[in-house]
């Protein structure tokens, strides 16, 4: 009786009552639709009635088209977790985003640990801290101790913006800081170092190789501590390790694949010679080119299957082995290359190749002594070489 007499109260009211489907819609294209009754009784011109005011609400689920990839991949809908490690995939290029959806879809990779990969693709470059960031183009950051001038020295930008810096037969591994702070680690007996490649791995070490050395060597910023594992082959390129902790070096005419119970297998030969190697930004496919040959080869580390990229517009000069030797190579965040070759001159290539372009010049020493390996660079442009015994700031967008 009371819950009649509070109904009849709030009809007298005018409170609003509404009406609708349990559920509104929740897959993809489906329909639903909620109709709200507002009902008031009153008197006018000296009558009693009711007015009836109804509206009627047609709701559509459009899912988001990434949505609806990542649930294909799976299988089922991705828990609020995967979605929030998943939020750097949606940015990616389709392609590149593809590439890593199938990687998810073949177990090679965790949500978390694409969605890492693509924070990386789109962050390839570390951001620098505000020293570094202050640094003007051209600036000195500090003298190194290099046989022949910059020959053979390499840098790399770890992810807290310290910068390090190895030259050929250099026994110390120099550090600066994010803060502009010197340090001289020793290297352990046996630590390649001779024309030395680096690069940051994705666990956050920095992976070594040495010309014609059975060694790589690892060092982990966090702890401080260096290892070294052989190999059985001399490296001649350079290096790099995965989220999956497999590691691939340039050894003479192939790449090959080390996991991490230490089982070696060849990913790819014949084409890569003598030059660097990167990973592209979705972390599947290792990037190579040969000097001279104007192309860059893009190999799936799972298959060996390899794509090739063609590029023009960087000369040669076979009296100087100077300009054709592509000597560094990486992928940047919009997906182009950056070439840097044996003079120093910096390109970029587009994605899907074609004409490249003279984007900037590195220091180099008057006695034409520069060779470098391994370059780092950061989310600003900065790009990290040792010229005449000095590490170097260069600025170049």
């Amino acid at each position: 009786m009371r819950s009649k007499k509070m109904f009849l109260l709030a009809l007298s009211l005018g409170v609003g009552l509404s009406y609708s489907f349990p559920t509104l819609a929740a897959v993809n294209g489906e329909t639903k639709v909620e109709i709200n009754k507002t009902m008031t009784r009153g008197v006018q011109n000296g009558q009693n009635g009711t007015t009836v005011e109804q509206t009627k609400n047609t709701f559509q689920y459009s899912e988001d088209a990434f949505l609806g990839q990542l649930k294909a991949t799976l299988g089922r809908v991705p828990t609020a977790a995967e979605l929030a490690s998943a939020a750097a995939l949606a940015t990616l290029p389709s392609d590149d985003r593809a590439a890593l959806l199938a990687q998810i879809s073949a177990g090679k990779l965790t949500v978390a640990a694409a969605g890492a990969w693509a924070e990386r693709g789109l962050n390839v470059r570390p951001q620098p801290s505000a020293y570094f960031a202050g640094l003007a183009s051209g600036t000195v950051i500090a003298a190194v101790t290099e046989p022949w001038g910059g020959y053979m020295g390499c840098t790399v930008m770890d992810n807290d913006s310290n910068l390090y810096e190895l030259g050929g037969m250099q026994t110390s591994l120099v550090k600066i800081s994010a803060s502009g702070v010197r340090t001289d680690i020793p290297l352990p007996a046996g630590f390649p170092n001779w024309h030395p490649r680096a690069s940051l791995g994705a666990d956050g070490k920095i992976y070594f190789t040495g010309y014609d050395s059975p060694m790589i060597g690892t060092y982990d910023p966090k702890t401080g501590q260096f290892t070294t594992r052989s190999v059985p082959s001399n490296a001649k390129g350079g290096i790099v390790a995965d989220a999956s902790g497999n590691i691939f070096i340039e050894a003479v005419d192939r790449i090959l694949k080390v996991t991490p119970a230490g089982v070696v297998s060849t990913l790819e030969s014949g084409l890569i010679t003598h030059g660097n190697i990167a990973m592209d930004i979705t972390g599947r496919y290792i990037l190579g080119g040969a000097n001279s040959a104007g192309k860059i080869y893009k190999i799936d580390k799972e298959t060996g299957a390899t794509t090739t990229i063609a590029y023009t517009n960087v000369p040669n000069d076979p009296a100087t082995q100077m300009e054709d030797r592509r000597v560094d190579l990486m992928q940047i965040e919009d997906g182009s290359y950056r070439i840097v070759t044996g003079d120093g001159h910096v390109y970029k290539v587009p994605k899907d190749g074609g004409s490249a372009v003279l984007v900037g010049q590195l220091p180099r020493d008057p006695a034409g002594l520069d060779f470098w390996t391994t370059i780092a660079a950061d989310a600003q442009g900065g790009m990290y070489s040792v010229s005449n015994g000095k590490l170097i700031r260069t600025v170049i967008p």
